[in-house]
């Protein structure tokens, strides 16, 4: 599978199981090692309740976009309008799906969206221990600069955070 088979669009308020499936998934097969699983789900439902995930849709400073093969919400990317840069705030892709060109496709659609509102960089979290992420991203022209303690549940874990310029 290529990411040419997929469609992407903006995510919808209905789209909140498959999101929510998406974000489970990712979290448990990618943290699960170094994040206890009944943390994780506790922050899950913390963060991305539905309630919360409309919020997330209705809120002006925010924009998500949804990944599809065959009608299958796949992946996930969220990104946040501060006025100093661009943020992608979450970008998760099925295990499956993932090194089929999705991820790729999310960021040159936040690359597209910064140019157009004129932003000179975009700019990422990452967990330490996250280490395919973190060498993904790096791959991608990330620079991780700054870390900070993030809290999840009764967990704390080692936040990154990378920044990379806009390109034309």
């Amino acid at each position: 599978m290529n990411s040419q088979n997929i469609l992407f669009r903006p995510s919808l308020i209905s789209d909140y199981d498959q999101v929510h499936n998406i974000l489970r998934t990712t979290w448990l097969d990618t943290y699960r090692g170094f994040v206890p699983e009944n943390d994780l789900l506790w922050y899950l439902e913390k963060e991305y309740n539905r309630e919360k995930y409309q919020q997330i849709l209705l809120d002006p400073d925010y924009q998500a976009f949804l990944a599809l093969s065959s009608d299958q919400a796949v992946g996930w990317m969220r990104i946040r309008f501060p006025p100093e840069y661009l943020n992608i705030v979450s970008l998760y892709i099925l295990p499956r799906f993932q090194g089929c060109g999705i991820g790729s496709r999310f960021l040159d659609m936040a690359n597209t969206i910064a140019q157009q509102r004129q932003y000179q960089y975009i700019t990422l979290g990452v967990m330490s221990d996250n280490l395919k992420s973190k060498t993904w991203y790096e791959r991608q022209g990330f620079r991780f600069t700054s870390e900070e303690p993030f809290n999840i549940g009764k967990t704390d874990v080692l936040h990154l955070f990378g920044t990379k310029q806009v390109t034309n």
